[in-house]
């Protein structure tokens, strides 16, 4: 193999490492867009019931609890999501102060 098949072959597989919304995250986001919150749950519930690391799923749930105005449940996905990462801090914090209580 050369070497440029080599950085070609380390490249791709990073990238295909670094697309992590499973089809249950891809599929509420479609309802998200569309805020059609009810149908978007399920999809979220099952993302953190098969991979309770799902920090992307415990975020989406808490922004949609925001927009049903359901304060403590937000607060409780959002610190879940925070607690798996940090990747969702910057749209969590935005959302708590959008959705002061």
């Amino acid at each position: 193999m050369t070497k440029k098949a080599i950085y070609l072959a380390l490249i791709s597989f990073v990238l295909i490492g670094f697309q992590c919304s499973s089809d249950y995250v891809i599929s509420a986001k479609k309802y998200i867009e569309a805020n059609n919150f009810e149908k978007a749950e399920p999809f979220l519930l099952n993302e953190i019931e098969t991979n309770p690391y799902a920090d992307e799923g415990y975020y989406l749930l808490g922004y949609i609890k925001a927009e049903q105005k359901k304060f403590s449940e937000m607060n409780e996905f959002f610190n879940k999501s925070l607690s798996i990462s940090d990747r969702f801090k910057k749209k969590i914090e935005e959302a708590r102060s959008r959705y002061k209580q």
